[in-house]
């Protein structure tokens, strides 16, 4: 369509088997049309025509095709309504209502999963939900790893790194003490040997650029 148009998810609902509905008001925006144009003429097509429609008065996926090309053929069609009718005459109805709804929908004859049964509904959210869990171990691991703004690390860790650094161990220690963070001992061959230690803060504060 030459114009994209949010549709809200109240304007086109999915029943339990998975058929699909939209609202008139709804499919006359998409065709570009004023609602009194459309309502006038869709009682017309009801008095000739069976369409079905749902409690809501929705009309039913079965019936999208006959009401949009009703309205395409007796009106003289906007760019709006030939553009909606080819979409719908190359994905089908299901699946054009599919998109609209939110879900992904393609330009070719791709069918777009949509659960038919109760089941088939409960296995798509179960995968989903699986996804998401994996997605969010994911993120935390990686996080794990990145992580290291509570972490303290010795010169020579630094020095390995970035090996054109000059560190000045007095800076180190006076960063350290404006912004009250310890200077921790690590300790080596049998605890004989210690290295000072300073805060990832403290490195970030002198040394901005550097690897840690």
């Amino acid at each position: 369509m030459s114009k994209e148009l949010k549709v809200t998810k109240k304007d086109i609902v999915f029943n339990i088997s998975g058929e699909g509905f939209v609202s008139q008001r709804s499919l006359a925006k998409l065709l570009g049309m004023a609602w009194t144009t459309f309502n006038d003429n869709f009682k017309k097509l009801q008095s000739s025509v069976h369409v079905k429609v749902n409690k809501n008065n929705q009309i039913h996926e079965d019936s999208l095709y006959d009401v949009v090309e009703f309205m395409a053929k007796r009106l003289k069609a906007n760019q709006s309504t030939k553009d909606f009718f080819n979409k719908l005459k190359k994905l089908g109805a299901r699946t054009l209502l599919v998109g609209l709804s939110g879900n992904p929908t393609t330009t070719t004859n791709q069918v777009v999963s949509v659960p038919m049964t109760y089941k088939e509904a409960l296995l798509m959210l179960i995968e989903k939900e699986e996804e998401r869990e994996k997605l969010q171990l994911t993120v935390d691991d990686r996080n794990i790893e990145t992580n290291k703004s509570d972490e303290w690390f010795p010169v020579s860790h630094v020095k390995a790194l970035n090996p054109s650094l000059i560190i000045s161990g007095a800076k180190l220690s006076k960063m350290s003490r404006e912004l009250e963070l310890p200077i921790k001992k690590l300790f080596s061959n049998y605890n004989t040997v210690t290295t000072n230690t300073y805060h990832y803060e403290v490195w970030m504060e002198l040394y901005p650029n550097i690897k840690l």
